[in-house]
């Protein structure tokens, strides 16, 4: 029989959240009770609720949590980027690497953007959250490009991010990743004639 491990405030969020990954990936996240997280999770349900109160503070915590591992992937495709000259070919980077990204965090994306046709605060998130992603972005490379550079690609953000969040929204609808990695260079290619 094992001793009891008490967990810290952090550790036991971490284990709500990774609960919840699990069971909106499994029923997603609209047919997802809180009860199914719990049931998922260590805790009691008194626990539980210390933590989180719904459903939606654990999708919003992810989410925000999901934004630094955006950026941290940003750093990481931009670090191994061997031709950084084009600031265009440098976002055409990113955002493939962000419609590439690993299951289940794309898949939780595109749930994410489902919410906001239901939900006026997850799409105050998502602005938010979108906003900020470009900030941090921009921070980290614009020493490298000049001023008309960054403004000509800030004028062009809102479009493409649009247009990146619609293809992750298709292909969380119709759930066909293969078809997206199948026609990566036609997605590519389709990228690129939005950033020209």
């Amino acid at each position: 029989m094992s001793k009891f491990q008490r967990k810290s405030k952090a550790e036991r969020m971490v284990e709500i959240r990774n609960s919840a990954v699990k069971v909106f990936v499994k029923k997603g996240y609209r047919n997802t009770s809180m009860e199914d997280i719990i049931n998922q999770s260590s805790l009691s349900k008194g626990g539980f609720y210390r933590y989180y109160k719904s459903k939606k503070d654990i999708l919003i915590d992810i989410m925000r949590l999901g934004n630094e591992h955006r950026l941290n992937k940003f750093k990481e495709v931009y670090d191994n980027m061997t031709d950084k000259s084009n600031l265009k070919n440098v976002m055409l980077n990113f955002s493939l690497n962000k419609i590439f990204d690993e299951k289940p965090l794309i898949d939780l994306y595109g749930m994410f953007i489902a919410e906001i046709i239901y939900d006026e605060n997850i799409k105050e998130l998502f602005y938010e959250i979108e906003k900020e992603s470009f900030e941090n972005a921009i921070n980290l490379i614009k020493d490298k490009y000049s001023d008309d550079e960054i403004k000509n690609i800030k004028e062009q953000y809102l479009f493409f991010s649009r247009i990146l969040n619609g293809i992750l929204f298709i292909d969380d609808l119709f759930k066909e990743q293969d078809m997206l990695h199948q026609n990566k260079e036609k997605v590519t290619r389709l990228l690129e004639s939005i950033l020209d």
